[in-house]
Formats: C-alpha cells, sequence, structure tokens
C-alpha cells in the first residue's frame, strides 16, 4: 500500500490545498465558515468591499469549489473534535472527584476508615483514641446520597453536551432580499 493511499482524508485534503494554493482571502473565507458558519459575513471578511447580494453569491461559488468545502469539511471535524475532548476532559474532571469522594464515603460509612482523636492529659502526654461513632457512619451515608444527586443533574447536561457544533451544511441558504433603494 502507498504513503498515498494510507493517508487519513484530512491529510489527504490539506494536502491537496496546499498544492493548488489556495489564497490568503479563501483562507480567510474558509475560517470564518468554520468559526460561524455564515457565508455572506464570511465572503465579506474576505472581500469587505462586496455587496450583499455579490458576497452571497461569491460564497456560493466558493463554496462549490471541492477544495474550499473539504477545508470548510475537515476544519468543522478539527473544531468538533477539539470541542468533545475538552468536555471529556472536564467531565472526566468531575466524575473523578466524585468517584473520590463517594469511595472515601463508602470507606467511612463501612467503618474500614476510623477516625482518631488526639487528647492530651494533665501530665502532658498525648493520648489517641479511635472513635466508632455510629453518627459519623450516618453522616458519611447521608452525603453520599446527596452526591449521587448531585451527579444524576450534572450527568444529563454532560450527555447532552457531546454535539457542540452544528453539523455542516454547505448547501445555499435562500437569497436574500436587497436592501438597496430602487429610486
Amino acid at each position: 500500500m502507498s504513503e498515498e493511499e494510507n493517508m487519513s482524508p484530512e491529510r489527504r485534503a490539506l494536502l491537496e490545498m496546499a498544492e493548488n494554493a489556495i489564497t490568503r482571502k479563501h483562507a480567510v473565507f474558509v475560517n470564518q465558515m468554520i468559526v460561524h458558519g455564515d457565508r455572506t459575513v464570511a465572503y465579506q471578511a474576505a472581500y469587505p468591499n462586496a455587496s450583499d447580494d455579490a458576497a452571497y453569491t461569491g460564497a456560493c461559488r466558493l463554496l462549490s469549489d471541492p477544495i474550499i468545502a473539504g477545508a470548510i469539511q475537515v476544519g468543522l471535524h478539527q473544531a468538533r473534535q477539539h470541542c468533545i475532548q475538552v468536555l471529556k476532559e472536564r467531565s472526566a474532571g468531575k466524575m473523578l472527584d466524585l468517584i473520590e469522594k463517594r469511595a472515601l464515603l463508602t470507606e467511612l460509612a463501612n467503618g474500614r476508615i476510623p477516625l482518631v482523636r488526639r487528647t492530651e492529659d494533665s501530665k502532658g502526654q498525648t493520648r489517641t483514641t479511635t472513635i466508632t461513632d455510629p453518627i459519623v457512619r450516618l453522616r458519611a451515608i447521608r452525603l453520599d446520597n446527596e452526591l449521587e444527586k448531585q451527579w444524576e443533574e450534572i450527568l444529563p447536561s454532560l450527555m447532552s453536551s457531546q454535539d457542540v457544533l452544528p453539523p455542516p451544511t454547505l448547501l445555499p441558504d435562500a437569497p436574500k432580499k436587497s436592501k438597496r433603494r430602487k429610486d
């Protein structure tokens, strides 16, 4: 298998874009499309003197170019992957914190972690006593239940946040009506 056949689609699109020397203005258009997806605004960012109608027409022309459309697809894919990675990292931190807290509370509730109290007597000697208070175990159980409720509230929002960016749409929108006055 040749090196070219083994290449990922993203890498192939980037190499093709480099070979065909995408212009600086086209790169601005691609970046703006990735950022907000409004083709008219993206075109006007690349070509500031373009009217709304000309910008829409030019944007549709650029979006029909497979190299530019591919570059937008690659950029959107990379942005999506980045957002998903960030969400996974954020939720993993919360989940690990919660799991660690619940593990500690479980140990307390089961009596595996004794609570130790140090006291000094009148002679200055330190005495250590182990406390096996059932109230401590009951508090640990209550706190564990509260943590479980918090996690049940957080989990749905984390699960629904996996689709951070909308799916790419490269089909032309309906043309906008011109705001020019006809004298």
